[in-house]
């Protein structure tokens, strides 16, 4: 399963804040987002692996930088390094539709 997360978060000091859609709340705000693999059995919920957003605004050339990645893109890569770990699947299921 792929999960995004978003929570509050004031000032601009904490790496990753920007102004983006914070599900939980329902609007978009100043926050954080974090995308969280899991693996799930029926039985067991199990976090794999999970890594910090950060808004196109952080990079210097915004969504053309090569260093930005989006949130489908982040999920990929950890769903990737699940796979590459052990943790098979027959099927992904994001929380959302991007």
């Amino acid at each position: 399963m792929i999960d995004d997360s978003g929570d509050r978060r004031d000032g601009t000091a904490t790496a990753h804040v920007g102004r983006q859609w914070l599900g939980r709340y329902g609007k978009t705000d100043n926050g954080i987002v974090t995308v969280t693999t899991v693996w799930i059995d029926g039985r067991v919920y199990y976090p794999l692996r999970s890594t910090p957003y950060t808004p196109a605004h952080h990079f210097a050339r915004g969504r053309s930088d090569p260093a930005f990645r989006t949130k489908p893109q982040l999920a990929a890569a950890l769903a990737a390094r699940g796979k590459a770990a052990g943790f098979g699947c027959r099927a992904v299921v994001a929380d959302c539709a991007y």
